[in-house]
């Protein structure tokens, strides 16, 4: 089926967005006193005092808020009647330092210089700069030039230089790593894009050595140090590509309106017939980087399934094709109705979720089977044939089933093939068979030998109020069978009338079926008694296996219950055995599959058979024949008629049968039984 794909990539939890901007904190400088003795002054910080010759000069209140010392001189009128003297200040010993400033303190308390109105800005290194006026002419998002930013992108589409970018799926024009387009971040958060100014917080964007991908860094800024990202973004194989994406995603599911087949569920992973190996999920991934990538894949049917895994490595500029096939849980095998679902699909590289897919399916019971949509895994199979994954031979009922069939069986058990020992002696005599039949009446018994098999043939009739014993029997090839009873030709093996009593043997010299026919011709008013001894045929001993399970069915009164119209032409729900026999009720293809299912349990070969809309059960004899079955007609339970009848019945579809599901021969192939 076509299947959708929604596909979304989700990568790592970014901190950014959510920066913790650090502020450092400037220390007050404390007032201090100075050697001399700055005694309470308000200065903020050291004030050198002034000293005076031959001594230690005093502040004379001099410290001024300014931090500023003032001088203190004096002149003295010459008392000796000599030259005056003076006493001498000493000035500040700071020196001013500019190194080149055009603006800004000098360290001394005064000015390297004033800014023209053209450049009025004083940066924090002493150099004139213009007002900065944001550049967003024409743009719709990024740096303003001035440390803010011209728009944000809507939508979780990202910012591509100075334009809106949308994604055609979330984060695809980055990675998981991130990128950098000059002081601009690009990212994924909760699978969307997103950018960060980092100019804005005064970082830069730069590979995160500590974590792993790319961040608003301090300066200097560096690239992925192994090379693998790229730091600019739209690098091809770089940071700028997706490192691996889902391209498809497939079920291999029947292709019928999107239903998930349980009934088939346990053959994934397996080599099936003709279909060779099935899987559930077929998976393409590709990886468009440089590099080769080794991404973890998961699949599973969700709340129905324990997730498969495999771990894959997609070459560079390649794709991978992986499959898979999860573990099912018995959820799955517990639900009585479809359900919606949905395959999912995971990929992650280095421990990220980097794409999803998902399938949207409808989940149906384990015992609902689809005829229509020929196809799995896009190759055609046969739905009749898939059916034999319910036939279960396990099943815990069936034990109790053979129970009551030993009690109908010519032995006295169940013993599939064992009745037969070797390859030329078919075991005991068969008890002989009796027949009172009145006149104008007969009766038959189908056999099949093989060529070279010794017939010991003793055959009787009687009649207790008649004088003569006059009736016919025959042992007459299957082929021939009505022509002679039609008196019209055949060519019978042995035939006598007038009997009184028959012993011979017979030898086999053509591998078939056979008819033993008793008739007592309507001439006789009286009624003739045969009674036939012959060593058992490979027919016989399969048909009182067949007929003794027959015979325990019926004992559980299961009703027939008729076929709906959608029967081989649309969704058919098939009880298991146990919902069979505890529901009472049966249509053909139900009670055929008990039927197989106790056959196989007993070892023996049983198919499904299918006339046009119907169904019947077979069971091969044994024997190293291929053409010997004994067919029936299953729902004749529901009539209550003898297993004699309902075999004669199957015999009459036979000629037909469009279809034959081989039980024996589909196991080998790999159509194993359904998990009960």
């Amino acid at each position: 089926m076509a299947s959708s794909t929604d596909v979304f990539l989700s990568s790592r939890s970014h901190t950014m967005g959510w920066l913790t901007l650090w502020t450092a904190l400037a220390l007050m400088p404390l007032g201090c006193v100075g050697s001399s003795g700055n005694a309470g002054g308000g200065g903020y910080g050291y004030v050198p005092a002034p000293t005076v010759d031959g001594g230690t000069a005093t502040d004379g209140g001099g410290g001024t808020d300014g931090g500023v010392a003032m001088d203190s001189q004096s002149t003295s009128p010459d008392t000796s009647g000599g030259q005056a003297t003076s006493t001498d200040t000493t000035q500040s010993s700071c020196t001013p330092t500019c190194g080149g400033a055009e603006c800004g303190p000098n360290g001394c308390g005064g000015s390297c210089g004033t800014c023209p109105a053209a450049a009025p800005i004083c940066t924090s290194s002493g150099v004139c700069k213009a007002k900065c006026v944001p550049q967003c002419a024409g743009k719709q998002c990024g740096s303003d030039g001035c440390g803010g930013t011209c728009g944000t992108c809507a939508g979780g589409s990202l910012c591509n230089g100075a334009t809106c970018m949308a994604a055609t799926k979330p984060c695809d024009v980055t990675s998981y790593q991130g990128c950098c387009q000059g002081a601009t971040l690009l990212y994924c958060t909760n699978g969307k894009g997103d950018t960060s100014d980092c100019a804005s917080t005064g970082k830069v964007c730069g590979w995160n050595a500590g974590e792993g991908y790319y961040d608003c860094v301090s300066p200097p800024a560096g690239a992925d140090p192994s090379g693998t990202h790229p730091v600019a973004c739209g690098t091809p194989g770089g940071a700028g590509t997706p490192l691996a994406q889902l391209s498809a995603v497939k079920t291999s599911i029947v292709d019928q309106g999107g239903f998930f087949p349980t009934w088939l569920a346990h053959l994934y992973g397996s080599k099936v017939g003709s279909l060779g190996e099935l899987h559930f999920l077929s998976v393409t991934i590709d990886n468009p980087g440089t590099v080769e990538t080794a991404v973890k894949v998961t699949g599973e049917l969700a709340g129905y399934s324990k997730a498969a895994v495999k771990l894959v490595k997609v070459p560079a500029k390649g794709s991978k094709t992986v499959l898979l096939d999860p573990t099912w849980s018995p959820q799955l095998y517990k639900l009585s109705s479809a359900v919606p679902g949905k395959a999912t699909v995971a990929l992650e590289v280095n421990g990220k979720l980097v794409d999803t897919g998902e399938v949207q399916l409808k989940v149906l019971p384990v015992d609902t089977v689809l005829w229509s949509g020929k196809t799995i895994g896009g190759k055609p199979f046969d739905s009749f044939h898939s059916v034999v994954t319910l036939i279960t031979p396990n099943d815990k009922w069936l034990q109790t089933v053979l129970t009551k069939a030993a009690k109908q069986s010519i032995f006295g058990s169940m013993t599939g093939y064992q009745y037969s020992y070797g390859s030329k002696v078919y075991g005991k005599n068969l008890p002989s068979v009796t027949a009172l039949l009145p006149g104008g009446t007969s009766r038959r018994w189908i056999a099949y030998y093989e060529a070279g098999q010794v017939i010991n043939l003793d055959v009787s009739v009687t009649c207790s109020v008649c004088w003569s014993y006059n009736a016919g029997y025959g042992l007459v090839p299957m082929e021939e069978y009505k022509a002679y009873m039609a008196g019209t030709g055949g060519k019978p093996l042995v035939e006598s009338t007038a009997l009184g009593k028959l012993q011979k043997k017979v030898l086999i010299s053509k591998a078939g079926y056979y008819v033993h026919v008793a008739w007592n011709p309507s001439s006789n008013s009286t009624s003739r008694h045969f009674t036939i001894g012959r060593e058992m045929s490979i027919y016989e001993g399969a048909a009182d296996q067949l007929s003794a399970i027959y015979d325990a069915l019926v004992s559980y009164n299961l009703v027939y219950v008729n076929v709906p119209g959608s029967y081989f032409s649309g969704a058919q729900n098939i009880k298991t055995v146990t919902e069979t026999l505890l529901s009472g009720s049966a249509n053909c293809i139900d009670g055929s599959i008990v039927f197989a299912a106790a056959l196989e349990a007993l070892g023996m070969d049983a198919a499904l058979v299918s006339p046009p809309g119907h169904a019947l059960v077979a069971v091969k004899c044994w024997g190293t024949s291929k053409g010997c079955i004994v067919p029936l007609e299953t729902t004749s339970m529901g009539n209550q008629v003898s297993a004699e009848k309902a075999i004669t019945s199957g015999w009459g579809q036979l000629p037909s049968v469009i279809e034959v599901a081989d039980v024996s021969k589909l196991r080998k192939s790999g159509w194993l039984p359904a998990p009960l």
